[in-house]
């Protein structure tokens, strides 16, 4: 539940994501806290609504599902059912755009594109987005490892009959993977953060897998620029994410 930055880390929920997810919860919460209560706020991907509580006076969320959509509902924050790629809004109504690891879940470039365009075509003159996503690196230039790889064993990824199936808390052995999730850690990683802490083994049948395509350095701005609708694009790094930050 988002509150202030100390009321934010209370509770089990909290204690049971990683490392990881914490800190992506934390920059949204940054962003966010920093927006103008008369700047409309739009979280394209929005989940449970957790970015959007402190801000539901100037804040909207578009989800594609509907059950979360419906959580969102129940915590009275103003929440459309759409897809990011065509999200129906009117053109340059948004003052800030947020996406918080959404764009990796989609499985063609066109469609990155597209919803980059998208972003692009409801912010204002000067308006403002971040987008986050997964990287294929887990260590900086300065050679540390994230903390979502820095539990590493031995066990490596599997192969499906189409994608690989990536093993938990190790290295991306390739961009596009699917990552399974099991019992309370999907539901967590689904409703919180989309990136869990206990995620199921890639040989366990109970497991939910999700499609990640994670990025290599770059390929985000790159997308960025094929947009072609943003004067400012600055990607950064941090702790096995990229980060978008993007002025119209």
């Amino acid at each position: 539940m988002i509150f202030p930055h100390q009321d934010i880390k209370c509770g089990r929920w909290w204690r049971s994501l990683s490392t990881k997810s914490q800190k992506i919860i934390l920059l949204s919460v940054k962003i966010v806290s920093k927006v103008f209560f008369l700047h409309l706020t739009l979280d394209l991907g929005c989940g449970n609504g957790k970015n959007l509580l402190k801000i539901r006076n100037h804040g909207l969320g578009l989800e594609l599902s509907s059950n979360l959509a419906r959580i969102c509902g129940e915590r009275n924050i103003e929440v459309s059912v759409g897809d990011c790629t065509k999200t129906q809004l009117r053109d340059e109504i948004c003052d800030v755009v947020i996406s918080i690891a959404v764009l990796h879940h989609m499985s063609t470039v066109k469609r990155r594109i597209e919803a980059l365009k998208e972003i692009g075509r409801i912010l204002r003159p000067g308006g403002k987005a971040m987008v986050t996503s997964w990287a294929m690196k887990q260590k900086s230039k300065k050679g540390k490892t994230s903390n979502y790889a820095k539990k590493e064993n031995s066990e490596k990824s599997t192969n499906s009959a189409h994608l690989p199936i990536h093993k938990a808390r190790t290295n991306f052995e390739a961009q596009d993977v699917l990552v399974p999730f099991k019992g309370k850690a999907a539901l967590i990683c689904f409703i919180f953060t989309h990136s869990g802490s206990k995620e199921g083994k890639s040989t366990d049948p109970a497991a939910k897998h999700r499609f990640y395509h994670v990025f290599m350095e770059g390929e985000m701005k790159s997308l960025a620029l094929a947009a072609g609708c943003f004067s400012e694009i600055e990607e950064i790094y941090d702790d096995g994410n990229y980060v978008l930050f993007l002025r119209k």
